[in-house]
């Protein structure tokens, strides 16, 4: 019970309607993404704050999404056309993912909208970010993902 509270109270009623606070799927509406945004940054600093942008771009196109292409490739998950996606991952000091918000208007409403989902989700439980850092912070990324002939 005490779980539950913690997470509602950390995520409160931007997520509440989701299935998984842990992993939310951004609003394709502007003003209730923003909203999101705005309530998850107020918790965490960015990461530009404690690394340089090299090391940033080692991490995220290096070492973190090429994990996340090969569990989304393990998984045959079929594009049927070239999808765009945003990230951003919330993390502990230590790396490990708290949260994270996706964005993809060409995504959702597709039939591999739940695929996606529910293997990003698993992927962020057990991916840490590759930084350590001194205190909770944000990063983000995206990614095309190609059609699947």
């Amino acid at each position: 019970m005490r779980t539950i509270l913690f997470a509602f109270l950390l995520v409160g009623p931007i997520a509440f309607a989701q299935e998984d606070p842990f992993i939310v799927r951004a609003d394709t509406s502007w003003p209730r993404f923003s909203a999101q945004l705005a309530h998850f940054d107020s918790l965490y600093a960015s990461s530009g704050d404690f690394f340089s942008p090299d090391s940033i771009g080692e991490a995220w196109y290096n070492h973190f999404l090429p994990v996340l292409l090969a569990r989304l490739d393990s998984v045959q998950l079929p594009w049927k056309d070239t999808i765009h996606v945003w990230f951003r991952v919330y993390c502990l000091p230590s790396g490990e993912i708290e949260h994270a918000i996706y964005s993809s208007s060409q995504l959702y409403g597709t039939s591999t909208a739940g695929i996606f989902e529910t293997e990003f989700a698993a992927f962020v439980r057990t991916t840490p970010f590759p930084l350590q850092a001194a205190k909770r912070y944000s990063q983000c990324g995206s990614f095309r993902f190609p059609h699947t002939k």
